[in-house]
């Protein structure tokens, strides 16, 4: 029997995805994201690479009936723009698994190279998971601390240092089964705990998530239209989903430029990155640095 992904261990590797992006999978993603720009008539939006770098496309992820997998927190080095209708290869390896609060999470690498064999993306994802005797363990480990998650607002950031806030993104049924349905085809959408109520509530979240990735992508918005293009190259970011949202949430990504060096040796800029929902709560929190 085929070993289910929850229980990799570290030195495991997943299956490389082989595949190539043409120009009505990056519109795809465009849609789900409200994202626009004249520069992804060519260049593919960071999103649709980083939903591609989760574990859940791999030829080899496989789960347990009514277990789900959850990223839990990403971080991601952008090392150069890509083309659209370019071939990628995604590879994973798992790097640590580690039990917090009754949860398991695994850590793996991820590697996005092109065709050409020139990487343009390293990424570490922090996976967790929900549902079936993971989610047996969780309910059993709250029934007996008692605990009770406190919402993090926007108050609790600091408020000194430059501010820049972005577009506000409106979450619908549709968008999560843009970005997270898989490529449009026969069997569009995929179901899944993004894009199917029914799947959702088996296992033990209620209702159709957004991926966290898609906070993620509306970061890196945020981070390419203040830093311009040369993000592509130099940024640098690490973010945590804490909250989930779904259809009908609103989600604002925020930054905070906390420090500044600007020498002949090193010139770099630190902020503090969330997104937050209507309610002004916390979903996704995290930091970010660029190299001039």
């Amino acid at each position: 029997m085929k070993i289910t992904s929850d229980k990799l261990q570290v030195g495991d590797k997943y299956d490389s995805l082989v595949i190539k992006i043409d120009h009505e999978m990056n519109k795809q993603f465009l849609k789900a994201l409200d994202e626009f720009h004249p520069r992804y008539n060519d260049i593919i939006h960071p999103g649709l690479l980083m939903s591609l770098c989760s574990i859940t496309k791999s030829p080899s992820f496989n789960l347990s009936e009514n277990v789900a997998a959850v990223g839990a927190k990403f971080e991601c080095a952008y090392l150069c723009p890509t083309r659209v209708g370019k071939a990628f290869t995604f590879s994973w390896e798992v790097k640590e698994v580690i039990e917090k609060r009754s949860r398991i999470y695994q850590i793996s690498d991820v590697l996005v190279t092109n065709e050409d064999g020139k990487n343009v993306m390293r990424r570490t994802i922090n996976n967790t998971f929900i549902g079936g005797a993971h989610l047996k363990r969780r309910v059993e480990w709250e029934r007996k601390t008692g605990f009770k998650r406190e919402y993090v607002t926007q108050s609790d950031f600091p408020k000194n240092g430059y501010e820049i806030v972005g577009k506000p993104k409106q979450l619908t049924m549709e968008k999560l089964q843009y970005y997270s349905g898989g490529p449009i085809g026969p069997t569009w959408p995929v179901r899944n705990i993004h894009t199917d109520r029914e799947i959702s509530i088996r296992s033990g979240i209620g209702k159709p998530i957004a991926s966290g990735m898609m906070f993620e992508a509306f970061m890196t918005e945020l981070m390419i239209d203040f830093f311009g293009d040369s993000w592509f190259e130099k940024g640098k970011m690490s973010v945590v989903c804490i909250e989930m949202a779904g259809d009908g949430d609103t989600i604002i990504p925020k930054a905070i430029i906390t420090h500044k060096i600007f020498e002949e040796s090193k010139s770099e800029i630190s902020m503090k990155l969330w997104c937050e929902n209507q309610n002004r709560h916390a979903i996704l929190i995290g930091s970010a640095t660029y190299k001039m």
